[in-house]
């Protein structure tokens, strides 16, 4: 997901994980940039609003999945803007890019309480 954002690619469709996965020292993206799939339920959709064909390269190296794409055109990377506000026992994130559109907003119940 975060990759895909990055790129600057519409996301059509994304969960967020009803709480946050990770604990010190693991988090692998930041908070609010992952999805949650789960087959049949749940999906994470892109679409590429680019003139030109992309494709997604994923590659599986022991316990690490790497994800690359390839294209006709150099993709520039996007800056993000997160911004994390808490009350009512859960954690809000909004995800904005560098023009201030809004990407995604995320809610995270707060199980420490």
């Amino acid at each position: 997901m975060k990759f895909s954002i990055l790129a600057g690619l519409k996301v059509i469709e994304r969960y967020n994980h009803s709480v946050d996965i990770c604990y010190a020292g693991t988090r692998f993206t930041p908070l609010g940039t992952d999805a949650t799939v789960a087959y049949s339920h749940k999906d994470l959709s892109i679409q590429n609003n680019f003139n030109f064909p992309i494709k997604f390269l994923l590659e599986i190296n022991e316990n690490t999945l790497n994800i690359s794409f390839l294209s006709t055109e150099k993709i520039n990377q996007t800056e993000l803007n997160i911004t994390t506000q808490n009350s009512n026992n859960q954690t809000i994130v909004i995800v904005k890019n560098k023009q201030n559109q809004h990407i995604n907003t995320s809610t995270f119940k707060d199980l420490t309480v």
